[in-house]
């Protein structure tokens, strides 16, 4: 009975140099070794077990502890047996010939198992070709959902140009909290014009929402409306 896990991992210590496989290893080429997902194809021999399934991954050196080490078959999709008329037919290698293509049957499912598909509950008809690849851009459904198409705005630019923008929230926010600790109530004054500038620069709809919004300070003298700050001279004990 063919063992259908074609893939066993393990944590390296540093000490073990021997790693077993229960799959039906075929041929020898076919068992493939990797090291934290890269392939590697030397300083290793494998040897199958002679009276059952499985076999050994033999290391010269053991791999660096903390290390994962996958041992896994990889098929071709190929004829094993070429079986001849009138020639001679014998039931050990039609076992072969079918255990074979099973197997190929099953590296395929499981990698289609890890691909992704459209959902069965889907009733329209979808082109699921994927349109010519266009750097830094995404794909997206077309206007009309049955098919990809490549996003007219670059993500790489967006992601950019957010990133900016918080960073220079945060240096706002480190100034302010600067000026904060040392008492110099006058900048706050300052930074909060630069906030607008900031909002204003980056985003134009959200700083005439915000421009609306009036309340009373909690100081003696009080900074009117957002929009009204850019002209105030405010003096305090007389400094400005």
């Amino acid at each position: 009975m063919m063992n259908d896990i074609i893939e066993y991992s393990y944590i390296c210590d540093g000490k073990q140099t021997v790693f077993e496989y229960l799959f039906e290893t075929f041929s020898v080429p076919f068992v493939k070794i990797y090291l934290d997902g890269e392939l590697i194809e030397k300083g290793f021999t494998v040897y199958p077990f002679n009276d059952k399934c499985g076999g050994k991954v033999v290391f010269e050196y053991p791999p660096l502890a903390g290390k994962k080490l996958t041992v896994l078959r990889e098929l071709n999709f190929s004829r094993v047996c070429d079986f001849q008329t009138g020639g001679v037919f014998r039931a050990e290698d039609l076992n072969y010939e079918m255990n074979y293509n099973i197997a190929c049957l099953n590296q395929l499912d499981k990698i289609l198992k890890k691909s992704i598909k459209l959902s069965r509950f889907d009733n329209k008809e979808v082109n699921p070709v994927l349109p010519p690849a266009k750097a830094g851009h995404a794909i997206v459904w077309n206007e009309k959902g049955n098919g990809f198409s490549n996003l007219d705005i670059n993500i790489t630019e967006q992601v950019n140009f957010v990133e900016d923008c918080l960073n220079s929230v945060e240096n706002l926010y480190n100034d302010l909290t600067e000026i904060i600790t040392n008492s110099l109530d006058v900048g706050i004054l300052g930074l909060f014009h630069n906030l607008l500038g900031l909002i204003r620069g980056y985003h134009p709809d959200a700083f005439e929402d915000f421009k609306l919004i009036s309340s009373d300070s909690d100081k003696i003298f009080d900074y009117g409306l957002v929009s009204d700050t850019q002209n105030i001279n405010v003096k305090n004990n007389g400094k400005l």
